[in-house]
């Protein structure tokens, strides 16, 4: 074989392989999992692969009508070099999506080479880390003040019982020197029954608390009237409330029937007014209204009393909350709210409180179902 054919074979394998180069970066190019596109030293974007036109927003066959018109080849405003040769930036396509990208930029003799990444998996997994870092900050913020209410509640859990337990003792005393029948011991036999409906209504909170926060109350509800059932309570409390120098009063406007367990629903009133009873001002009034308003029975007990912090308003509800309202001097575990509101929602309803601030008194709202053929209540009180 002559030299010349030797250089001429040479010359044809160097094409070949520069060819097969050449064939291997179009294909790279074009399956490259990152934008890629070039911009030519006329300022026009003369390249773009699948992921590029993706990203965009853009199609094969638009970009290639336009490959010829220098007026539509223009590159969009984040590759601007002036920007950095490695930025963050936003791209919206035609449809205005926006997509958060990280571009870069490599300067070449004929052009600008042109590397793009969608951030969008990126920005929303770190989005999501970072709300989930947020909630679990939140959370343990919670468990720290359910733990410091918790502690909170024992200390005053220990006080109300130790409080009935030493006049009863006491009592007990008493009645040991005491004549059998004489003033002393009958006095002393009032303590102890006084307290012993005190250390009742305890315990019964705490279990009560315990079966709704469990789901173990079982209603027995039936047609009653919910009006009767109010008017019942405020006699029952009315001596205590008159013996505080509060004003009581009722409005209650006929028989409203509901179905509804009436022990319960007669317990949560006496919850409200033992509330109101706890922190209505001496010689204040407490407003009882009981009324049908847009298709539900609604009950509301307001007060002129000490009110509800702003801070402290949203929270009322919550169990041993009411434990650190320290305003109140008739102390109290903190769970006759969250009963009411438990019970409330188990005949599927639902209770409110507002308040103008501390000193502005406070109003309780419950909403009841009203049934759908309202009938004559079966017999049998609450």
């Amino acid at each position: 074989m002559t030299p010349d054919s030797n250089n001429l074979l040479a010359r044809q394998l160097r094409i070949s392989a520069i060819e097969a180069e050449a064939a291997r970066f179009r294909r790279f190019a074009r399956d490259a999992p990152i934008g890629l596109a070039f911009v030519g030293s006329d300022g026009t974007l003369q390249f773009a692969n699948d992921e590029y036109l993706r990203i965009v927003g853009g199609t094969r066959e638009a970009f290639e009508a336009e490959r010829f018109d220098p007026d539509l080849r223009l590159p969009p405003e984040w590759l601007r070099p002036e920007l950095g040769m490695r930025h963050e930036s936003e791209c919206v396509r035609p449809d205005g999506t926006r997509v958060p990208i990280l571009v870069g930029l490599a300067s070449q003799p004929d052009g600008l080479a042109v590397f793009v990444i969608d951030l969008t998996a990126e920005k929303a997994a770190r989005r999501a880390l970072r709300e989930s870092e947020e909630r679990a900050r939140a959370l343990a913020e919670r468990l720290t003040e359910a733990d410091r209410r918790k502690d909170h509640f024992l200390a005053t859990l220990s006080h109300e019982l130790r409080n009935p337990l030493a006049p009863i003792r006491t009592a007990v005393q008493v009645i040991e020197r005491a004549p059998t029948g004489g003033e002393q011991a009958v006095a002393a036999r009032k303590i102890i029954a006084r307290q012993v409906v005190q250390l009742t209504r305890l315990v019964d909170d705490l279990l009560d608390a315990t079966r709704v926060a469990r789901g173990k109350v079982d209603l027995a509800p039936r047609r009653v009237d919910l009006a009767e059932i109010v008017r019942r309570a405020v006699e029952d409390y009315g001596s205590e409330f008159a013996s505080r120098g509060i004003a009581l009063a009722l409005q209650s406007h006929g028989t409203l029937f509901i179905d509804a367990d009436p022990t319960r629903i007669a317990q949560v009133v006496g919850n409200l007014l033992q509330n109101a009873l706890r922190y209505a001002s001496s010689q204040g009034h407490v407003q009882v209204s009981v009324r049908s308003e847009d298709g539900r029975a609604v009950i509301r007990v307001a007060d002129d009393g000490i009110g509800i912090s702003p801070d402290l308003l949203p929270h009322v509800f919550e169990p041993f909350v009411q434990a650190e309202y320290k305003q109140s001097p008739h102390g109290g575990l903190g769970l006759g709210l969250a009963l009411v509101k438990g019970l409330v929602e188990l005949h599927g309803g639902s209770v409110t409180a507002r308040s103008g601030g501390t000193g502005q008194g406070a109003e309780f709202t419950i909403r009841l179902p009203l049934p759908a053929e309202p009938t004559v209540a079966e017999t049998g009180g609450s």
